[in-house]
């Protein structure tokens, strides 16, 4: 049975450089169960929050289950909770993997730097703070969006710490590629709501979609406005060359909605890398991805090949 964990106020949009259409899907659909011969499928997870310091910011993470060590990594202003508890994948691998989860620096319950050099690098560099602190030399990273491209990051600047990755709705574009309009628009608008004129409702939220609810509404205004914008300016900080992308030996899984507008990067991504593999997620887009059942499928089955 899949386990409903209750979400916090700070939790806000679903896109690591985009959507929040997860505020207005249905409950997600249960995903396939695996067989009864998996260990671990239907328990039910209890999250007890730890802190480590990175370099004088606390950040939050919680560790879960026992086996070979995956690092996940959420998208742009979720937290544990939302891109992993709620979509059952910190239900369904505790019992053959040692999950680790972190509320990435801006996000959740970790701190919230103000100024834009405190994100970019630093994102991975918290993910290594994070397996010094915990004791593990090499691990597996799974990242959906954002964490996506912290993850292929790491990939390439750090091989010898990542046994294999997994990018969900991400994949990768070339340095000094612009964001999408819309995301452009959005650093103005939250610089804005910091200067008290208008929500960050009012900045997200995306032309043509229903009126948020009003818990939805309360959840996305109740964040770092200033924080959210830092990160967004400090992005690029993220950016993969060609050649080191090429030349990393570290297996990559790349999973995306059919109709994701990170499909393009995927493309790339593999161009460049032919052996990664790709799983498309048919009807799906970037924020529900996030809860189709081939996402949950698709890392199991790959963790699994790479073990």
């Amino acid at each position: 049975m899949r386990v409903r964990i209750p979400l916090p106020g700070a939790i806000s949009v679903l896109a690591a450089i985009a959507l929040l259409a997860l505020s207005v899907l249905p409950e997600p659909a249960a995903a396939q169960q695996p067989d009864s011969s998996d260990a671990g499928a239907g328990q039910e997870v209890m999250l007890a929050d730890q802190f480590f310091d990175a370099d004088g910011v606390r950040i939050r993470y919680v560790d879960v289950g026992e086996g070979d060590p995956v690092i996940l990594l959420h998208g742009f202003a979720l937290d544990v909770e939302m891109n992993w508890a709620s979509t059952g994948l910190l239900e369904s691998l505790p019992g053959e993997f040692r999950l680790i989860a972190l509320d990435l620096r801006g996000h959740g319950r970790s701190d919230k730097p103000g100024e834009s050099d405190g994100y970019g690098p630093e994102f991975v560099n918290d993910v290594l703070r994070l397996m010094d602190h915990v004791g593990i030399a090499q691990a597996y990273v799974v990242g959906y969006s954002m964490g996506g491209r912290i993850a292929l990051k790491l990939v390439t600047e750090h091989p010898d710490r990542v046994r294999a990755a997994v990018l969900g709705g991400s994949g990768w574009a070339p340095p000094g590629t612009p964001p999408p309009a819309e995301i452009r628009g959005w650093i103005p608008g939250l610089q804005a709501v910091v200067e008290g004129e208008g929500s960050v409702t009012e900045v997200l939220w995306q032309p043509g979609w229903p009126e948020p609810p009003l818990e939805w509404r309360a959840a996305l205004d109740a964040n770092d406005a200033g924080a959210l914008a830092a990160v967004l300016l400090s992005l690029e900080g993220l950016s993969v060359a060609e050649a080191a992308l090429r030349d990393s030996p570290v297996p990559i899984l790349a999973v995306v909605g059919e109709d994701d507008f990170a499909r393009p990067d995927v493309d790339a991504l593999a161009a460049v890398r032919p052996d990664v593999t790709v799983v498309l997620l048919p009807g799906s887009n970037h924020a529900t991805a996030l809860v189709d059942p081939g996402l949950e499928q698709a890392v199991l089955s790959f963790l699994r090949a790479q073990r």
